[in-house]
């Protein structure tokens, strides 16, 4: 098992009493080993919830007395008095806790890997990978995501994402985690930390080598029925440069314009007659055309790169109330739809937008994929299902049933909805070095 740590950290412990004062070499060792596992469960948290690694993450006092122990204060005061960990006290007793995260000031090149020096501290973090393991097994969702999760490997092309980024980022460094202030660093952060871990589970099928990577989460389905789990959290341009371990490219499944769509969808069903614009709205989701009415019709989305789009699209919906030029574009273009979304935002609270769209997304797509053969490659990204390009069809037909099945009384039996789902194909190249 391997933990993060940063170079020259015994000389930086060395400074400070809680460590210099351990005479023997077991516990300086054991020390060292819960230094590297919270540094390790900070950059873990932040990949989990989807965050920069220069942002702060919550982790719960009582996730830090099991790993760490009664006295995991000294661990965490000694790594913030050394300037390695930064700790936001702020906590709210029942609702958040407190937040930490690495210090940006910290060089490029103090980042590495290293591994577990203590047996007593080994033993004990290979207990947790038994009980999570056993855990997940218990959900079949969770069971079959990480099984499908060790069908993936990566082919032997690490470089082909840096090729994404623009010529000024050309300096960017490999194989190190980097604090840098642009967020085009963090990126190239995050995809070194999955290409690394990912690269180790090429030669084995083993579950407990998924969990003892340093960036492993344990998968989790939120109240509104979410998965959340290390594959669906690698980023798309790791994706591109995977196959299926039987060497096969991947494919992805997805609904268009997504978000919006099942809105729409929801919106229609509350609605006591159907009005015209209803009918149009209907229509753009049949077509997999929301996005696309948007943008053709908002002076503010139409020179925009596709992932800005759609995020300001997103936040205008799913956000706080602001009446931005955005949001009138929009109100005038489907008054009441908007209308809707208003007074739900106003009556609810605006976080129960997008609850209802994730919800709505669940009982698609995670209702599908339970659904679907165990031995067939598949694995659930939130909105889309990725596969080999021979059973796209069926997860297709799958999916299109389901959208039928819970919208039945919103979407005539003769409304073709083919359009609804769309196939590409997300592997790049074939070509794998199984000696590496």
């Amino acid at each position: 098992m391997k933990l993060y740590s940063i170079r020259n950290l015994e000389s930086l412990l060395l400074k400070h009493p809680n460590y210099s004062s351990i005479i023997s070499k077991h516990h300086r060792e054991l020390f060292i080993d819960k230094c590297n596992w919270l540094i390790t469960e900070i950059i873990r948290y932040q990949i989990s919830s989807e965050k920069g690694l220069g942002e702060l993450v919550n982790i719960h006092s009582k996730v830090l007395q099991a790993y760490l122990g009664n006295r995991y204060n000294s661990i965490v005061d000694t790594l913030v008095e050394i300037d390695v960990v930064f700790l936001n006290k702020k906590y709210s007793s029942g609702k958040f806790t407190k937040s930490y995260a690495l210090r940006k000031s910290l060089d490029e090149e103090d980042y590495k890997m290293v591994s577990i020096s203590s047996r007593a501290f080994k033993k004990k973090l290979n207990e947790y990978v038994n009980v999570q393991a056993k855990e997940a097994e218990i959900n079949p969702t969770l069971d079959k995501i990480n099984r499908n999760t060790l069908k993936i490997q990566l082919t032997n092309n690490p470089a082909i994402y840096l090729l994404e980024f623009p010529l000024k980022y050309k300096s960017l460094n490999q194989g190190t985690l980097v604090w840098r202030e642009e967020n085009i660093q963090q990126r190239v952060n995050k995809y070194e930390a999955y290409f690394k871990a990912f690269r180790t589970l090429n030669s084995t099928n083993n579950l407990n080598d998924l969990y003892q990577l340093p960036i492993f989460f344990q998968p989790r389905i939120n109240p509104l029925g979410r998965v959340y789990h290390i594959g669906a959290s690698m980023p798309r341009l790791i994706r591109k440069i995977c196959v299926t371990k039987n060497n096969e490219l991947i494919y992805e499944v997805d609904m268009a314009s997504a978000q919006p769509s099942l809105l729409i969808l929801e919106w229609i069903r509350s609605l006591n007659t159907i009005t015209n614009e209803a009918k149009k709205c209907l229509k753009l989701v049949a077509n997999g055309g929301v996005y696309k009415y948007l943008v053709d019709h908002s002076e503010v989305l139409r020179d925009m790169d596709y992932g800005k789009m759609k995020k300001e699209i997103l936040t205008t919906f799913n956000g706080q109330y602001k009446p931005t030029k955005l949001y009138k574009e929009l109100k005038a273009l489907l008054p009441e739809l908007i209308k809707w979304i208003d007074n739900i935002k106003f009556n609810e609270g605006y976080k129960k937008v997008s609850h209802r769209g994730h919800s709505a997304e669940a009982n698609v797509f995670v209702e599908v994929y339970k659904n679907l053969p165990e031995d067939m490659f598949a694995l659930l990204i939130h909105d889309c299902i990725l596969t080999t390009e021979d059973k796209t069809q069926l997860v297709r037909d799958k999916l299109i049933e389901r959208v039928r099945e819970l919208y039945k009384d919103v979407i005539p039996k003769e409304l073709n909805i083919d359009k609804l789902f769309k196939t590409d194909k997300v592997s790049v190249v074939r070509w794998v070095d199984n000696r590496s």
